[in-house]
């Protein structure tokens, strides 16, 4: 999917009024997949580094790109789009029907986690911060449910990069918590309770752009 991140330059703009704007400020690309849905996998993420609330997910379907953005503030959508629609789009609109509630229903959960700041991590003589999402339950529950601690390694160049998190559970942690240290990512991975590592992916490319997806003002849900 390189291809996906070397040509986001060739935009052009479509014009809208009265609609609400996600703008997208950079493009991740890992250098492995993550089960998305049970049937796609994704490796390609648009953020916006300055607000961490939502992220579209980019998977290639032959001549087509399926993207899926989740606001965790309540909005969320989907499409599919020509390869080259979508890469020279600078922005897409997207109609009201296909727009539905994002429901939150993990924010209780954070009581049942914490995140560690742990010590640096030196990777080719380079120092990255290190911390961790872990479990507050009994080792006994994590068996049962196989709950696995994150653990992500970020540069420490980058202090105005908001933490991306790609699954909710991390995000409500860091708005309830904000104590870990801003920063690009540059590995996550997960290890298990007898400390092997189960998933690993490390960032690829990571590429500056400038793309937007709006949605009719009236078809926004957020919570705030």
């Amino acid at each position: 999917m390189n291809k996906i991140i070397f040509f986001f330059f060739l935009t052009f703009l479509q014009i809208s009024f009265g609609q609400k704007k996600y703008h997208f400020d950079y493009a991740l690309e890992f250098d492995q997949k993550l089960n998305f849905d049970g049937k796609d996998s994704v490796n390609v993420f648009l953020i916006n580094s300055k607000e961490n609330s939502y992220r579209l997910f980019l998977m290639e379907k032959e001549s087509d790109y399926k993207f899926v953005m989740i606001d965790y503030k309540g909005n969320h959508f989907n499409g599919l789009l020509p390869n080259q629609t979508f890469i020279k789009a600078e922005t897409i609109n997207i109609e009201c029907n296909t727009v539905g509630k994002y429901n939150n229903l993990y924010k209780d959960k954070v009581k049942n986690y914490f995140f560690e700041n742990l010590n640096d991590t030196i990777i080719n003589d380079v120092s990255y911060y290190h911390y961790a999402i872990k479990s507050n339950k009994s080792i006994k529950y994590q068996k049962r449910k196989k709950i696995v601690t994150y653990h992500y390694i970020i540069d420490k160049n980058s202090p105005d990069f908001l933490p991306f998190f790609y699954k909710v559970t991390p995000y409500n942690e860091w708005l309830k918590e904000k104590n870990v240290p801003n920063g690009k990512p540059f590995m996550i991975y997960y290890v298990n309770l007898e400390g092997e590592i189960t998933f690993k992916m490390k960032l690829k490319n990571i590429v500056k752009i400038d793309k937007y997806f709006t949605i009719p003002e009236e078809c926004d849900r957020n919570d705030e």
